[in-house]
């Protein structure tokens, strides 16, 4: 091999390690939701990374599919280098072309992509798009003159390209909201269903969407008592808490570290909304730490305590929370009711049912019990302590 091509080529070699570790780097994020720096929640980069082209049959990312033909390069350019073996060599060399072919013809897809469809550009992903065309670009040109039929073989790479375009066209999931416009219908929210900050009957009425882990919603937060002021009563804030986490938001597409916690402190804010409406601003304004100079997420532990004290244990009885929960409505007022259960017998979680059911009946009115999740099973065993049920639906 002439001495310039073995430059070129240890070049290339250099640059395809640096687009593998990139590759790399963006598949743990994809699967893990690790953070990745100047790729946070809202940014261009996490909304290419996880958006609906960024993985293939949705469950596979392209990036782990790019960081092995970049693998399978390195090893086709050692080869090449370092091997005295003719045949082996050539082989290497068809390879290499084969690689090169799927890397520019996967370049120009997926930079297609960003700028046409996404409209949103991933510094990571153009980084090593960059590096990759670079690599072709050392490459191609010596390999197509010394391989016979090296046309063919870098054609057949764009060929491979051109296959995963159309797999992705095929099999991509719908998105879910995109420039401002769903697949889906959202609920609408009235104010006499959630917290409301301001008049309900307000000439503009918005619907604010926060997380209770994430620090930008407590500003945001903060600021809402003077946006009142600024307007003059004009205004009123529906207060949606709305978790970023998969667990329970099905829009989002992966979990992240930061808001492993945060449907939990959802639930238990909405519960203490439901249980006594006019403690949910102390409890809200305490998950953010208002008033506090230094400020962490609560737990959710905390939180459950917290919650506990506002409305009184009676009504709100604790344990470790895990989605399970009871909700009675009663008559007219449709108040809900929720419970949480730890690791006890089945016979103290059906006294937890037949305690909270009697409370319900105190009221005098006619009433529906829902059971959800794992206390289904307390509430089956119950059913026989629950006298005047008029209707009573278990969900197992």
């Amino acid at each position: 091999m002439a001495r310039k091509m073995q430059v070129k080529l240890s070049v290339a070699a250099l640059l395809g390690a640096a687009a593998l570790l990139l590759c790399i780097v963006m598949s743990i994020h994809s699967l893990s939701g690790a953070g990745l720096v100047g790729c946070g929640a809202g940014s261009a980069c996490d909304s290419v990374l996880g958006g609906r082209w960024s993985m293939l049959f949705g469950i596979f990312p392209i990036s782990g599919l790019a960081a092995g033909v970049y693998l399978a390069f390195l090893l086709a350019a050692g080869v090449l280098l370092l091997s005295n073996d003719e045949g082996l060599k050539d082989l290497a060399s068809k390879a290499l072309l084969l690689l090169c072919g799927a890397i520019v013809g996967a370049a120009v897809w997926f930079i297609g992509l960003q700028v046409f469809a996404e409209r949103a550009l991933c510094k990571y992903c153009m980084t090593a798009h960059a590096l990759g065309l670079l690599c072709a670009a050392l490459t191609l040109p010596s390999l197509l003159r010394g391989t016979r039929r090296g046309g063919g073989f870098a054609l057949a790479g764009a060929g491979l390209a051109a296959l995963l375009a159309v797999l992705q066209v095929f099999t991509a999931p719908d998105s879910v909201y995109q420039d401002g416009r769903g697949e889906e219908a959202f609920p609408i929210i009235s104010p006499g269903e959630a917290p409301v900050v301001g008049d309900p009957d307000a000439e503009y009425v918005v619907d604010l969407l926060y997380d209770y882990q994430c620090s930008h919603c407590r500003v945001v937060h903060g600021q809402l008592q003077e946006v009142l002021e600024i307007f003059g009563g004009r205004v009123a804030f529906v207060l949606c808490p709305c978790p970023l986490s998969p667990k329970c938001n099905p829009y989002v597409p992966r979990e992240e570290t930061r808001f492993e916690g945060s449907c939990d402190l959802a639930r238990l804010a909405l519960a203490v909304f439901a249980l006594e409406p006019d403690a949910f601003q102390e409890c809200d304004a305490w998950l953010f730490g208002e008033g506090e100079e230094s400020w962490r997420p609560r737990s959710a532990s905390a939180a459950r305590e917290r919650a506990a004290a506002l409305v009184g244990a009676d009504l709100f009885m604790t344990g470790e929370y895990r989605g399970a929960r009871i909700r009675i409505g009663g008559g007219a007022q449709g108040k809900k009711f929720f419970t949480t259960f730890n690791d006890t017998v089945a016979m103290s979680q059906c006294q937890d049912v037949a305690l909270l059911w009697q409370i319900v009946k105190s009221m005098g009115s006619a009433c529906t019990l829902r059971a959800e999740g794992k206390a289904a099973r307390a509430a089956a065993c119950a059913l026989p302590l629950l006298t005047g049920v008029e209707a009573a639906v278990i969900d197992r």
